[in-house]
């Protein structure tokens, strides 16, 4: 009996041991227990910083009031933590300087106490900040940005810090803002997502300096805000980035060169436009598989203004290849004729070249080439789904048509200014109407019409040929007849095709051809005039003059084979 109760108790006296020390251990773990960052003392820092100091990432640092950095450098080292209180700013101010260095491993951390969205408002270097030891690498900005669509995590005024590594997310507005003439020096590998308005809003001169390297998607509006018209001060490089360049504002290039990569997407607000002037050049090359577009921000025809080459010396070096120009033409420009238009894209007095385009949903024309003497190309491009004519030219530009498309506008035809054609053209068919709207003056060259070619002419519109010219309409057979008719076609609805006696009338030639309702000319008073010419006008039908079909002077006498004549009111022939 004995023995056994030494056994409980002994058994006994081991279990209380063992609690023991397993109560002595729980408690030697609790009180050496490594210090984590949700544990590591709080600092809270004053409102103004006046000589230079360092932030540990030992401590997690608290914005309660705005925080000025002024004629010092504040260092914050890798891994560190800030958390700002609602509604403060940090202004790196005059000759103040934030380097802010992580790592891959330790960001640098900007932040909320609380995870509120858009509780802090940004971080602002000033125009006079010591932007030489400015740097930010491996930083998260994060839940600012309050404010309106204007506003952002970092504002940067007129200077631009290196910013590399970096992420900006959760905005309540925009995630980084550049204001005024300035451009990034190195802005590379860094990330904007889930900002709930765009990732960045920056000035014209900025563009050049955003990177391939960046990512742009995932927020509440996927493009670059470009909202300053900045001036620049060398030719520059916009990059395809993964989001459009959306313009709130009208561009315009005086100077320098602006070449667009391919695949460079430019979508412009109902007020924006682009403008290219005096020695200013825009490059825009693209290829089939990556075309240059330049569209609005919202869909369909005439949403925003459009692009404009005025009166540019260097105007034959702005090129466009393989881009599409969709929906401009929202406002009313005048032309050097006085009239007011709405046209997607306007050169005045500028030769740029245009291949391999697509020009849609204007609000008016498509293009418009006023006072272009000299057109370097516009060849294989498209143009349809316009509010107006697809273009108007002036009589120059004619001869540089060449392989376009014409359909689907709801005014479909070629409109052409009245002017002066001194250089040798080729004047193509395009299956649509050229309308002319002045008087067409023929000078010194030979120009060829191609068979089935219409020209409807408005009133007080005419031909003239003279000063050794030559005009050759020949339309080969009844099928490829080339037309000459009003475009309202009645009785005298224009005036004339004129041969005049010193043009070159043995190389002129009517060749079936349908010459009607013109001879709106009194003093000019038929559908054909000769003056002492003698061109040849064979197999011709010659109709509905408000005069005479033929008036002949200082005795013509043209080759009439086969020529017939119907409803002219006065008569056929005069005299």
């Amino acid at each position: 009996m004995e023995r056994a109760v030494v056994i409980q108790l002994f058994r006994r006296l081991q279990l209380t041991v063992f609690y023991f020390s397993l109560l002595l251990m729980l408690e030697s773990c609790s009180t050496n227990n490594p210090v984590t960052v949700q544990s590591a003392d709080k600092v809270a820092h004053a409102s103004r910083i006046t000589q230079d100091e360092t932030w540990s990432a030992s401590q997690i640092h608290i914005i309660t009031n705005n925080l000025i950095v002024d004629n010092a450098t504040l260092t914050i080292e890798a891994g560190t933590k800030i958390q700002m209180k609602d509604s403060t700013l940090i202004i790196v101010a005059a000759g103040g300087a934030l380097k802010a260095i992580g790592t891959a491993r330790d960001s640098i951390l900007f932040t909320v106490e609380e995870n509120s969205l858009g509780a802090w408002q940004s971080i602002y270097f000033d125009p006079h900040c010591n932007l030489d030891l400015c740097q930010l690498e491996y930083c998260i900005f994060e839940n600012g940005g309050a404010g309106d669509s204007l506003s952002a995590m970092l504002i940067c005024e007129k200077v631009a810090p290196p910013i590399q590594y970096s992420t900006f997310r959760h905005s309540r507005t925009n995630g980084l803002r550049l204001i005024g003439q300035a451009e990034f020096n190195n802005f590379s590998h860094n990330k904007f997502r889930n900002n709930q308005f765009a990732p960045i809003l920056l000035p014209m001169s900025a563009i050049s300096s955003l990177q391939r390297s960046c990512s742009f998607t995932g927020n509440g509006k996927d493009v670059i805000r470009v909202v300053e018209p900045s001036q620049l001060v060398k030719d520059v490089i916009w990059r395809a980035l993964d989001v459009p360049y959306q313009i709130e504002t009208e561009l315009r290039i005086e100077a320098h060169q602006i070449t667009l990569q391919p695949g460079v997407k430019l979508q412009f607000t109902s007020t924006a436009g682009f403008e290219i002037a005096y020695s200013g050049v825009l490059l825009a090359e693209g290829s089939p598989d990556s075309m240059i577009y330049f569209n609005g921000a919202s869909a369909g025809q005439g949403f925003w203004r459009g692009i404009f080459l005025l009166d540019n010396v260097r105007n034959a070096n702005s090129q466009f290849k393989h881009c599409i120009f969709d929906g401009g033409g929202s406002q009313s420009i005048m032309t050097t004729t006085g009239n007011l238009v709405k046209t997607l894209c306007y050169c005045r007095a500028a030769s740029a070249g245009f291949s391999n385009c697509i020009f849609q949903n204007s609000g008016g024309y498509a293009i418009i080439f006023d006072k272009v003497e000299e057109l370097n190309e516009f060849k294989n491009n498209r143009l349809t789904l316009n509010a107006g004519p697809p273009i108007q030219l002036t009589p120059e530009v004619i001869g540089s048509l060449k392989n376009n498309q014409f359909y689907n506008n709801d005014e479909n035809y070629i409109e052409v200014m009245g002017g002066n054609l001194i250089r040798g053209s080729n004047i193509p068919n395009f299956q649509i109407p050229y309308r002319l709207m002045g008087r067409l003056d023929i000078y010194y060259i030979k120009v060829t019409i191609e068979p089935g070619t219409v020209f409807e002419l408005y009133p007080n519109a005419s031909i003239s040929v003279s000063a050794g010219a030559a005009l050759i309409a020949d339309g080969l057979s009844p099928a490829g007849a080339i037309t000459f008719t009003g475009a309202f076609p009645n009785p005298g609805s224009w005036n004339y095709i004129y041969f005049s006696q010193d043009c070159n009338a043995a190389l002129c030639e009517l060749n079936y051809c349908k010459i009607e309702y013109g001879g709106g000319d009194i003093s000019w008073p038929a559908n054909i005039y000769l003056e002492g010419a003698s061109p040849k006008i064979t197999n011709c039908t010659i109709a509905y003059s408000k005069h005479w079909g033929i008036f002949r002077s200082n005795n013509a006498q043209p080759d009439l084979t086969n020529t017939v004549f119907s409803g002219n009111l006065d008569g056929d022939i005069w005299p």
